[in-house]
């Protein structure tokens, strides 16, 4: 790829985990920056701060103050994006905000001659009020191409108008972090969290709300306990949120020592925890406001050797099914779910399989370097395809 001037802008890249992908970008190409928020109010951690880390060397990472901290599609930086890059004139700018934010105004307002391609994440067809839904409009005719996570939010975007080029871009995971560990490893991450060193452990990580199907979950993991003549199983529920309460009172049913409930762990010992389990699942529920865009847990578990059971919601079954990983049950049937965990605890030849399939898959398709290589790649012919369009 011949080297450009390349400008990230992305309010996820607060962390350093949502700038993972960008720094390998950084090591292809000469001359890439990425601004982000200096501070912003996540929806679980409140007070995130920027904090630069020897991965941003080649990144040349600029953090600034932003209005509306935590309000994706109303917050904007409070100065100017010209000026804070002191001269340096972008060629190319990928916008990580969705096409009806004001930061997406910004962007597109402060670098007029740029080729802008933003990165959208919707797979729902919302209505979107105006004034946004003009911008959004106005962005899509002022935007070269579009990045898109999924065929759904393609088939979205095509409906809502969008005519320019559109190309997949996958979440990615970091091998260092996520990756299969030795038997005694993971032996020693087990006793350090209090796990059964003997059983089967099914795990759910991520928020606990709602939406993400904790309900049925536990139902299904009350029905697994009532089957018999099952090896020893245990469950393990890592993550925090407002249906924490709930959780915990649904889970109270199963039999004395089945679970655990550990609340949110940092992000690098969740990697750890992933490789000490053995079936990770994900059994979101589609909501008219919101349904599963990715499932980037679900590639992170497959990472650390984990077979996956997902619903039928978004992106999950497409991923299941591409990685051929695990298996997919209908979303907010608890007896599908608990059918699914019957299976993989009674077929130790299935359990092997997917959780073989799912890691060769995942370490040959996902990583940060082969998602960056890919982005490398689609930049060019993108920027073809825009040529001949032209």
């Amino acid at each position: 790829m011949t080297a450009k001037k390349i400008l990230v802008l992305s309010h996820a890249g607060v962390l350093e985990v949502n700038r993972a992908v960008f720094q390998e970008f950084a090591q292809l190409n000469a001359d890439v920056r990425m601004v982000v928020p200096r501070n912003w109010k996540g929806d679980l951690i409140r007070g995130l701060r920027f904090e630069r880390r020897e991965g941003d060397q080649p990144l040349r990472v600029i953090p600034l103050p932003v209005v509306f901290s935590g309000k994706g599609s109303l917050f904007f930086y409070r100065a100017s994006l010209r000026a804070a890059l002191a001269g340096w004139e972008p060629e190319f700018v990928f916008l990580d905000e969705e096409p009806w934010s004001l930061a997406a105004l910004q962007t597109c307002v402060e670098f007029p001659r740029a080729e802008i391609w933003f990165f959208t994440k919707e797979n729902l067809r919302k209505h979107i009020p105006w004034p946004f839904s003009g911008l959004e409009q106005w962005v899509y005719r002022r935007a070269a191409g579009a990045f898109v996570v999924s065929d759904e939010v393609e088939h979205v975007l095509r409906a809502k108008g969008f005519r320019r080029v559109i190309q997949q871009l996958h979440h990615s995971y970091d091998p260092r972090l996520f990756r299969v560990r030795s038997e005694h490893e993971k032996q020693r991450i087990r006793a350090d969290f209090a796990i059964p060193s003997s059983a089967i452990v099914i795990g759910y990580f991520g928020r606990l709300t709602v939406e993400k199907g904790l309900l049925d979950l536990a139902q299904a993991l009350r029905d697994v306990a009532e089957q018999a003549e099952l090896p020893p199983w245990f469950f393990c529920c890592v993550g925090n949120g407002e249906a924490e309460r709930d959780t915990k009172q649904a889970l109270s049913a199963l039999p004395p020592g089945h679970h655990i409930m550990l609340g949110a762990i940092s992000h690098d010992r969740v990697g750890a925890l992933l490789s000490a389990i053995d079936v990770l699942v994900l059994p979101s529920r589609t909501t008219p406001r919101w349904k599963e865009q990715f499932g980037r847990i679900l590639v992170e578990a497959m990472a650390c050797g984990a077979a996956v059971v997902g619903s039928d919601s978004g992106e999950i079954p497409h991923l299941i099914a591409r990685s051929d990983g695990g298996l997919i049950f209908r979303e907010g049937r608890a007896s599908d779910l608990a059918t699914c965990l019957v299976r993989l605890l009674k077929e130790p030849e299935l359990l092997k399989k997917c959780r073989t399939q799912g890691h060769r898959y995942v370490e040959q398709t996902l990583t940060h370097a082969t998602v960056a290589r890919d982005l490398a790649e689609k930049l060019r012919v993108g920027a073809a395809l825009e040529a001949l369009e032209a």
